[in-house]
């Protein structure tokens, strides 16, 4: 099945990479304490505090720019993005409105670098918040390639644009095994059909499971979004609006244009 979906410029892809990679950092789920004044000196390589600013435990520091009217994500859903990347000094290594095309990719599981996940998963839609990301919630002591040196402390403005449509879930069978994380390489067995009931392809009628590896753009959205909080032996039946999947251009002659897709998919094996 080719369900690729190639997500947007160069530098997002290097924060999905960074994203699967070993790191000890992990966001926090405790709640963020406002900074009080700044302490007469910073130390070395730290940012200094701005007006509004806000601190949480795990180190992220953020200022709300803009405080959106709209829904909060939730774990998993995909969101619609604009942002500017910058290192310390100003220098810019990454802008989607340069682009001219905001990015898309799924909150709170791991598929981007852990600032990005705890500093953006608490935005409400319309919102715009600067986000100052420690090393450790970046990039840490290796850096990316050319692009993000060692330590760097990485300075994002974000708005959030839109939370793209929800996968519906229904679980036919809950399994007794793990769950994935982003980057894993699992094995499923599934079959798609149309609303209509038309079936365009199945591993299970070719008897032979595929393989990929999750949230890291490989398949379509609505799977990354509706496979990742399952557990190995599950079944699960997903209805995937067409914004998760093949959206306005459809698929071949197999998939038309703006189709809800519905697959029954079964989690195999966690490589």
């Amino acid at each position: 099945m080719s369900h690729t979906r190639v997500l947007s410029i160069a530098v997002f892809l290097v924060l999905v990479v960074a994203a699967c990679s070993p790191s000890t950092a992990q966001p926090t789920n405790q709640p963020p304490t406002p900074s009080t004044n700044p302490p007469a000196t910073v130390p070395a390589g730290q940012p200094t505090p701005s007006e509004g600013e806000v601190t949480t435990a795990s180190g992220l520091h953020y200022v709300d720019l803009v405080v959106g009217n709209g829904e909060t994500p939730q774990t998993a859903d995909f969101i619609l993005v604009h942002y500017v990347g910058t290192l310390e000094d100003g220098t810019q290594f990454g802008s989607s409105r340069e682009a001219g095309q905001p990015i898309t990719f799924p909150i709170g599981i791991g598929a981007l670098i852990p600032g990005w996940d705890e500093g953006v998963g608490s935005m409400k839609v319309g919102g715009k918040r600067r986000l100052i990301i420690p090393p450790e919630l970046g990039f840490g002591a290796e850096g990316s390639g050319n692009v993000i040196p060692p330590n760097a402390t990485l300075i994002f403005e974000v708005e959030l644009l839109e939370i793209l449509p929800r996968v519906q879930i229904e679980d036919i069978v809950v399994g007794a095994g793990p769950s994935p994380k982003a980057g894993d390489t699992l094995s499923v067995h599934y079959t798609g059909t149309l609303e209509d009931g038309t079936q365009f392809d199945s591993s299970v009628d070719r008897g032979q499971p595929i393989e990929f590896r999750i949230a890291t753009g490989d398949v379509i959205p609505g799977w990354d979004q509706g496979i990742i909080s399952m557990k190995v032996g599950g079944k699960r039946k997903l209805t995937i609006p067409s914004e998760l999947a093949y959206g306005e251009s459809g698929q071949g002659e197999t998939i038309p244009p703006n189709a809800t897709l519905i697959f029954e998919v079964e989690l195999l094996e966690i490589k």
